[in-house]
């Protein structure tokens, strides 16, 4: 329950935006909107298909997915557009903004990744550089103060949405040219600051994870797109037949495994996948650990758990125990590395996901933190698109991938070996981006901090 006099109604009639409404006082800096900012009309992206590049003189294609809240990664794939216009070419210092989905989500385009155009989803909008440095809207939109408009302004529904016209309401504190100046630098240096830390961390489980695998004598190509694929009609048999471009990288992955001196057979022979799990003994107020998707982390093993009563969670779940590695199989869960052992689960079986294939140990000549390491690589996990089936959006990778995945097993001793060494790696990493975070995150209560005063 909350009150409000109804002349404070100035925009919609909705809880939420008008709560954040009322959150506003007048510090004395003009507040402008984006639409009185604009040198032309804000313009949607283009409804092609993303199809795949073959050829450097094909622009990128920019979606929602492939940008996050620091731009785009380094190393990401990009694809181009089945068809696009002159009017979808972005340029410098335009600033996108995501419309539905993921509604909030902004791109900043400085050229560097080259040319590109931008989907359907996400809203360009170009500012009047003589009223707007359109940087420093960018960083603006990374405060808390635009999360919480975002919040009270977006649609409910199954895909939230905020529409052109909602993007150029949008009110955002106008200092001058110059005092915008000195923000945009100070945030600048501040993202510099953590794209540094967070480098190092990569650095330092990547030099890990290499000497983990030179350790016995594997090396994987990296990925390179293929129009087809050769395979012997064994391993058809074997696999299945799987059409896209990932199918020859999955047969090259598979034979240099099955080449090593270590190879030890299908991974199936020393860990049970999606098996059953005894649940006699839970009754329906019993506490069960719970794992939505949400809630493991990317390429960490790092995972939160909630506690439920087992009768809310014992149908449309996956069940597992403690110990048990899970590993996400739809898109772009399995892509991004979502996986964990469930070590440290604060009870004895656990429910999660439906997208989440389960591996159980039952063989001493397998270390499971070992067999994480290996299912986490992103060799491994570019493999496994090889095997994708199902609808572009909501592609799975099948158990049949994970049951005659070629499985590499030197002595339990070297795999503990290696493994710890990894794992010890990955903490020291998460201790250096925790720092990285805590530090981005006052820089940006910083930022709204001095146009607050």
């Amino acid at each position: 329950m909350f009150a409000v006099n109804r002349g404070n109604i100035t925009g919609r009639l909705d809880i939420r935006n008008i709560l954040y409404s009322q959150t506003h006082t007048d510090n004395g800096i003009q507040r402008v909107s984006l639409g009185q900012l604009t040198i032309e009309e804000p313009c949607y992206g283009t409804s092609a298909t993303a199809i795949v590049r073959t050829s450097e003189e094909q622009p990128k294609y920019i979606r929602i997915t492939d940008f996050n809240d620091f731009g785009i990664e380094e190393k990401h794939v990009f694809k181009t557009a089945e068809t696009f216009s002159n009017k979808h070419f972005l340029k410098f210092n335009d600033l996108l903004f995501a419309r539905s989905g993921s509604v909030g989500k902004t791109y900043f385009y400085d050229g560097s990744i080259g040319q590109a155009v931008f989907a359907g989803y996400c809203i360009r909008f170009r500012f009047d550089e003589n009223k707007v440095i359109p940087k420093y809207v960018y960083w603006y939109t990374k405060t808390n103060s635009f999360l919480r408009w975002v919040d009270g302004i977006q649609r409910p529904a199954v895909q939230p949405n905020i529409n052109k016209e909602e993007y150029k309401s949008f009110e955002i504190l106008l200092p001058c040219l110059e005092d915008q100046k000195k923000l945009v630098d100070f945030m600048d240096k501040a993202f510099l600051s953590r794209q540094k830390r967070i480098k190092q961390t990569d650095e330092i489980f990547n030099h890990a994870k290499i000497k983990f695998f030179e350790t016995f004598g594997l090396s994987l190509v990296e990925y390179a797109p293929a129009l087809y694929s050769v395979s012997n009609r064994g391993k058809l048999r074997e696999m299945g037949i799987y059409c896209n471009p990932h199918s020859d990288y999955l047969n090259t992955v598979f034979l240099h495994l099955r080449e090593n001196e270590y190879y030890a057979g299908n991974l199936e022979d020393f860990v049970e996948i999606n098996p059953t799990t005894n649940r006699a003994e839970l009754q329906d107020n019993t506490p069960v650990a719970f794992v939505p998707m949400p809630a493991v982390e990317e390429k960490t093993n790092g995972v939160s758990y909630e506690i439920k009563p087992y009768k809310e969670v014992k149908t449309g779940f996956t069940i597992f125990q403690k110990n048990d590695l899970l590993w996400a199989k739809i898109t772009p869960c399995m892509q991004n590395g979502k996986s964990f052992i469930a070590a440290d689960m604060p009870t004895e079986i656990g429910f999660g996901s439906t997208e989440f294939h389960v591996l159980r140990k039952k063989s001493e000549r397998i270390y499971m933190p070992y067999l994480w390491v290996i299912l986490s690589d992103a060799h491994i996990l570019e493999a496994a698109q090889g095997m994708f089936s199902g609808s572009a959006g909501q592609q799975r990778v099948p158990d049949t991938f994970l049951k005659k995945f070629p499985i590499v097993l030197p002595p339990v001793e070297i795999q503990k070996e290696l493994a710890d060494n990894v794992m010890r790696a990955l903490k020291q990493a998460k201790e250096m981006r925790d720092t990285a975070e805590t530090e981005w995150q006052s820089a940006k209560e910083q930022f709204e901090r001095e146009l607050l005063q």
